[in-house]
């Protein structure tokens, strides 16, 4: 019975997978066109240049959809979908102190940003 369940659980640990909201991260603190980014759509990461006004200081967070497709990104201070353009309504969404001090460079604040999904409403976060 142990032997069994050994395999069983072995079998549906092989066969699982996870949601792919995190396949794409958007990186970099450089004030230069060309920023970091790195996929991690087939497990491994891959690691590439994009051409992307966003600087990222500290602050950072992306989303992708179940498929592992990028939806949007943030540094704080603003949110770009995944062409790079500014989403309506994005800008100055986060007023106060440190947005004004690091308002270039993007939120100065560690994990400063938490992109939850709408419970049963996959599309709205």
């Amino acid at each position: 019975m142990k032997t069994f369940m050994s395999v069983f659980i072995m079998l549906c640990w092989l066969q699982s997978s996870g949601q792919h909201l995190s396949d794409v991260w958007e990186l970099g603190g450089q004030l230069s066109a060309n920023k970091p980014a790195a996929t991690f759509i087939n497990g491994d990461p891959e690691v590439y240049v994009e051409q992307r006004k966003m600087v990222m200081f500290i602050t950072n967070g992306s989303i992708c959809d179940t498929t592992g497709n990028l939806l949007f990104y943030t540094n704080g201070q603003y949110i770009a979908n995944k062409n790079h353009d500014t989403l309506k309504n994005s800008q100055d969404f986060n007023p106060g102190y440190a947005t004004d001090v690091y308002y270039f460079a993007g939120l100065g604040i560690t994990e400063g940003i938490v992109i939850i999904p709408k419970p049963e409403h996959s599309a709205f976060f």
